[in-house]
């Protein structure tokens, strides 16, 4: 899987100085600071490389995985417009976003 470190809960600001102090501590949930590992792709499965599928087919293969552990948070993807998006953008204090198409592949 593909995914990110995140603190997703906090600002973007907060979310960072969370992150980068848990780096130097050892385990999953070290006092008040919990991280969770966000995933938003699936690279490979069952030893098939999936990098040619569209990013559509290998989303659907990632939302069938059974990501119940705690420490992992399916990133849920956010079809909008520009507008909104910038709303929630600020709405969480984001200072950018990785967007990408459906039919892209992951070349």
């Amino acid at each position: 899987v593909d995914g990110e470190i995140a603190a997703p809960w906090l600002t973007d600001s907060a979310a960072h100085r969370v992150v980068m102090a848990r780096m130097r501590q050892r385990g999953r949930r070290v006092g008040h600071r919990p991280v969770v590992y966000c995933v938003f792709d699936l690279l490979m499965q069952y030893g098939f490389d999936l990098l040619e599928l569209p990013l559509e087919h290998r989303k659907r293969q990632l939302a069938a995985l059974p990501l119940s552990d705690s420490g992992l948070m399916l990133v849920q993807p956010l079809n909008t417009g520009r507008l909104r998006l910038r709303t929630v953008m600020d709405e969480y204090g984001l200072q950018a976003v990785v967007a990408k198409r459906l039919d892209s592949r992951a070349l």
